[in-house]
């Protein structure tokens, strides 16, 4: 009688070998097997591990910000009466688009000046050439030539200066002149109104750069010598990179300020608050959506879909970038993780 129930029970602890064959010994308990059929209707998904080109370092609250070169005064280059404004803040520009349009009495004497000082050059030139001429038949002394030389210099001089100053303001005959957009970008402000008067070089509109945004934040100061410019950033799911690290630690915060530049977004407006996400490239690891990972025995696990089932595999998590989850542990790229009912999955195998 003995015998028999001894050979029982080694056929006993045979069969429970032979369900976890192949089952490293730390997740047998952890194995869950399921049937196709209950597979669907369980609405189980799964989802390959992914090669992270880097592993997260912080998560930092930041704030975007413009750019330092990113904004543009555009100022009235006379004063006059403003006639019209065509925008208004908060619009979208072409490069050179009409802003407002200006009437100026010195715009009128600017091309009255600029006719004078194009009459004056030309009488200079000429008086230069005739002199120059009569001194090489000696004539005249030499020195009388090149004092002429030097004055039709200077009309030229100024003839180039009128030129300019009437070019750059958009001047015409009647003496109006357009103020227009430096480049494509976004009117943050305007401070001029039909009817106003405006006053030579002050500001009527500020103009941001299009495509550029930025995240300002306070790092800190243990990472300090770990983060560079060049390092990856992200923010919101935009990526983009490191672009400038503070060279000194505060004394006080013990942090310093760290900068990054992201491609831009409508809802990345400046004086808004954000996440800024910093990766070391140094240290990699896999990428899994965020909803594989679940706690199983009080450890990050993910469900590894294997021959016989679904093995609980604990795993590290490195930290989170956007809505994935970078990990390393007894895992590999290409391995099939649960990625729906997930915590179907993790009641079965704790039971």
């Amino acid at each position: 009688m003995m015998l028999v129930r001894g050979r029982r029970s080694l056929n006993a602890l045979a069969l429970v070998v032979g369900l976890t064959a192949g089952v490293p010994a730390a997740h047998a308990a952890a194995l869950v097997k399921l049937t196709t059929a209950q597979e669907r209707s369980l609405g189980l998904r799964t989802a390959p591990l992914l090669a992270a080109p880097s592993a997260p370092l912080a998560t930092l609250p930041g704030m975007f910000v413009r750019p330092p070169s990113g904004r543009s005064a555009v100022s009235a280059p006379f004063a006059g009466a403003v006639q019209s404004v065509e925008v208004i803040e908060g619009q979208s520009v072409r490069a050179g688009q009409a802003l407002a349009t200006v009437f100026s009495r010195e715009a009128l004497t600017e091309g009255a000046a600029l006719a004078q000082a194009r009459s004056d050059s030309t009488l200079a030139a000429a008086a230069a050439e005739r002199t120059r001429r009569l001194a090489n038949e000696g004539i005249i002394a030499g020195a009388r030539a090149n004092e002429a030389e030097s004055r039709a210099a200077a009309a030229r001089s100024m003839l180039s200066a009128k030129s300019q100053s009437v070019r750059s303001a958009g001047l015409n005959a009647s003496g109006r002149y357009v103020l227009r957009a430096p480049f494509a970008g976004r009117v943050v402000d305007v401070q001029v109104a039909a009817g106003q008067g405006v006053e030579a070089m002050a500001t009527a509109f500020v103009v941001d750069r299009e495509g550029r945004i930025q995240v300002e934040a306070v790092m800190p100061a243990a990472l300090a010598g770990r983060v560079r410019a060049g390092a990856r950033a992200v923010v919101e799911g935009a990526e983009g990179q490191v672009i400038a690290v503070g060279g000194e630690i505060d004394p006080k915060t013990r942090s310093l300020s760290v900068r990054a530049e992201i491609p831009p977004r409508p809802d990345f407006i400046p004086g808004r608050s954000t996440r800024l996400d910093l990766f070391d490239r140094a240290a990699t690891g896999l990428s899994a959506p965020r909803s594989a990972v679940t706690r199983v025995q009080g450890r990050d696990a993910v469900f590894v879909r294997t021959a016989g089932g679904f093995v609980a595999t604990p795993v590290q998590v490195l930290g989170y970038s956007g809505d994935r989850a970078i990990l390393s542990g007894a895992v590999k790229a290409s391995d099939a993780v649960a990625v729906s009912s997930v915590s179907e999955l993790k009641s079965m195998a704790e039971r």
